[in-house]
């Protein structure tokens, strides 16, 4: 009798001690969670403004090659946002991409029209394609 006494009064003590632990447990685990959570967000948010951010300096990109085509004047020339446009999208493109944009970027400003300009359009819309 005594031993059924102390099992018992063991198993008491051990379902008093889970149900005090248990709303413990179930609180850090969902906290636990929630900073995995937000942390995922966090990096979402932040890799969706970064590829927004690229891709309207893409899009403005594209528009300043377009105007430096239209271009004919000098003053129109001078006025260009093409060059700033490429300076800004540096961050935003891999070393192996820059200098392309750059001196394309350069060329079509200057109305340099050769085959190395040519190919230096063929790599800059390879590249565009890429991103």
């Amino acid at each position: 009798m005594q031993d059924k006494i102390v099992v018992s009064s063991f198993w008491a003590t051990v379902l008093v001690i889970g149900t005090l632990l248990s709303p413990i447990v179930t609180i850090i685990l969902n906290r636990i969670f929630d900073l995995v959570a937000k942390r995922l967000n966090n990096q979402h948010e932040r890799y969706e403004s970064y590829n927004s951010r690229r891709r309207e300096l893409l899009e403005q990109y594209l528009v300043g090659l377009v105007e430096a085509e239209r271009a004919e004047t000098p003053e129109e020339r001078k006025n260009l946002k093409l060059i700033e446009v490429s300076y800004l999208l540096i961050p935003y493109l891999p070393n192996y991409m820059q200098e392309t944009f750059q001196r394309y970027a350069l060329e079509a400003a200057n109305r340099k029209h050769d085959a190395k300009s040519n190919a230096d359009f063929q790599t800059v819309t390879i590249l565009l394609k890429s991103c």
